[in-house]
């Protein structure tokens, strides 16, 4: 019984220290889930600052294709005015050399198109791939938003089971006594069949001894019958 009490002592202290546990779990728990509910927060701003990025990469893309052409049929516009012009000879070199300059800066528009839709493509794709890995990023706190909720609803599920069954301590007590007094009889059970082994044994043993009192009288049976059948030959 003292060993019984220790356990139930143990337990007690157990459950004390359990409970000051789960508190501070719950407390825990209840700072991370406010944490990745923020990086929730974060990341789907994110994605949509991405989105939109990529929507205005898209429109500077338009805007440079336009001026792209514009630069081409300017570019284009000039090397006519500079034919028109050789042909009127002295009186269109003026105009040739003006036709000459806006060619220049057609072409060196043309030039700077191709840069910058360059530099957009190296961004796009660049943009595609963060937006790839803060989607992947996303999945992950999304799932690890979902693990800290079910966590903090286990948390939450103890402890309210817990509140709701005080006397738990006591219960595993009347439960340990169950099972030292299942024990005591178990223990006189293992008595009681050695005793009845024993008791088999001895048995078994007058039983093979009456056995071999039985050969015994059976031999010498059998050896009166052979002599009396000899004696009546």
């Amino acid at each position: 019984m003292l060993q019984i009490d220790q356990v139930s002592e143990t337990l007690h202290s157990i459950e004390q220290l359990s409970q000051d546990q789960l508190k501070h779990a719950q407390e825990q728990i209840e700072s991370i889930d406010e944490k990745m509910k923020d990086i929730v927060y974060r990341v789907q701003v994110a994605l949509k600052l991405t989105d939109t990025f990529a929507e205005h990469s898209e429109k500077i893309s338009r805007i440079v294709h336009t001026i792209n052409e514009v630069a081409q049929q300017t570019n284009l516009l000039a090397l006519n005015a500079s034919i028109e012009a050789a042909r009127a000879g002295e009186h269109g070199r003026g105009f040739a050399v003006v036709a000459e300059e806006i060619r220049k800066l057609a072409n060196q528009t043309t030039s700077a198109t191709q840069e910058i839709s360059h530099t957009l493509e190296e961004i796009e794709a660049d943009s595609q791939q963060v937006q790839m890995a803060i989607e992947r990023s996303n999945d992950e706190v999304e799932k690890g938003a979902n693990i800290v909720e079910a966590v903090k609803n286990v948390l939450t599920s103890m402890s309210q089971t817990s509140a709701a069954n005080p006397d738990v301590t006591n219960q595993m007590r009347d439960i340990i006594r169950n099972i030292a007094a299942t024990n005591e009889q178990n223990f006189k059970t293992v008595d009681n069949v050695n005793q009845s082994a024993e008791q088999m044994v001895h048995t078994i043993q007058d039983a093979r001894n009456d056995s071999e009192q039985s050969s015994l009288v059976v031999s010498n049976l059998r050896r009166l019958v052979d002599k009396f059948q000899l004696s009546e030959k």
